[in-house]
């Protein structure tokens, strides 16, 4: 069988940058049993470690200019190898990497009617209304009003398709523009890779966990606010892991202040930085809960990678797979407000022991059902080969 070669193209593949890096670096390994072969171009220095440790196929251009990431190399080099592959997918959008990619199309099918390239674009959330509404997003809105009607919505419309990871993600992507015009949308759901050995205490569980970037989107005051509430209460609580890389950017300190400040919380929760390997899955897997109430959140990452070793979740409904997790009885979701958290938390810890014992084990079924890689690489295929 002939291997099909598959081209991502991505601003950046630093794992700090939230979850798409994650992504692909999960379901190349399950890509490529099902002879498909994955070159990713992006735009960071080769010298990065998170290039230099991998032994993917990356080609690193070494450039990001301006607010727009724009490089000189990429459009160049797009011209001059696109027709080595079948399909090119595309990650995010608002960026000059994506502009290049459809003018580089447009370019060699005007040159070679005969192209035979599939395209496809993930917005991977950058299409929800809330980057649009959030009020202290009004100038960044503006420039993405103006970008979207000048730019972005040939884009889309150009590309043979947008993929979504979940159903309540391309919904909320017809929403937000006019003139949006895709040839066509699927939810192909998504894939995350975790460790096979991953062991659980044979003790009580004695905390909830929240795994993300300190951001003002991802919730984390409504979280320690929420926490303050149910302890002033005398509510019996687990006490509280924050862990994720930004604890010493301006929204981290003031998650510090807002704990240090309070001698209760500061002995009910511990902030700590971003956490990798090991240490990130003893701390995960040990956990009663994993809460993330974010204001806006696509998929979440952490969400999966919880769900994967039967720890339950305590979402918003603003985590764009929040049905999935309620249908399946996985967790909670419930209004992203602190009131909301308050008594999700409160109606999560009256569970019974078998009520819980039920919740971790529908958890590790929704995760192979619909995270798994090996079935995501799967439907991703049946995509790209017809």
């Amino acid at each position: 069988m002939k291997k099909v070669k598959l081209l991502r193209v991505i601003s950046s593949l630093d794992p700090k940058t939230g979850g798409p890096p994650h992504g692909i670096k999960s379901i190349t390994p399950f890509l490529e049993e099902l002879n498909i072969d994955t070159t990713i171009v992006c735009l960071d220095n080769d010298a990065n470690e998170f290039i230099k440790n991998t032994t993917l196929d990356i080609i690193a251009l070494n450039e990001k200019k301006t607010p727009w990431q724009y490089n000189s190399r990429l459009y160049n080099w797009l011209l001059n190898n696109l027709t080595n592959y079948d399909a090119v997918i595309v990650h995010g959008i608002w960026l000059y990497h994506t502009y290049a990619v459809t003018k580089a199309i447009k370019t060699l099918k005007t040159r070679n009617n005969l192209l035979d390239l599939t395209y496809f674009i993930y917005p991977h959330g950058m299409l929800d209304t809330y980057f649009q509404s959030n009020k202290t997003r009004k100038l960044k809105a503006l420039r993405n009003y103006i970008y979207w009607h000048l730019i972005e919505h040939k884009n889309i419309a150009i590309a043979d398709g947008l993929i979504f990871t979940s159903e309540e993600e391309k919904n909320i992507a017809a929403r937000t523009f006019t003139n949006y015009k895709p040839k066509q949308t699927l939810n192909l759901g998504y894939g995350i890779n975790v460790p096979k050995n991953t062991i659980k205490r044979i003790v009580e569980n004695d905390y909830f966990i929240f795994l993300g970037r300190y951001h003002p989107k991802k919730g984390i005051d409504t979280i320690v606010n929420a926490y303050k509430k149910l302890l002033d209460a005398n509510e019996v609580i687990p006490k509280l892991m924050i862990a994720g890389p930004g604890l010493n950017t301006p929204y981290g300190q003031y998650i510090q202040k807002l704990v240090n400040d309070n001698s209760v919380l500061a002995n009910c929760i511990e902030l700590i930085d971003m956490v990798s390997g090991e240490e990130k899955w003893n701390l995960l897997t040990n956990a009663k809960a994993m809460i993330l109430w974010s204001h806006q959140e696509n998929f979440g990452i952490s969400v999966a990678e919880s769900l994967s070793v039967g720890v339950p979740v305590l979402i918003s409904k603003q985590v764009n797979i929040w049905s999935e997790i309620v249908e399946n009885n996985a967790g909670i979701a419930d209004n992203e407000t602190m009131d909301s958290l308050v008594e999700t938390i409160k109606t999560f810890c009256t569970l019974s022991k078998n009520e819980y014992y039920e919740m971790s084990i529908s958890a590790k079924k929704t995760y192979e059902a619909l995270y798994n890689p090996g079935n995501y690489a799967k439907r991703l295929k049946s995509l790209l080969v017809n």
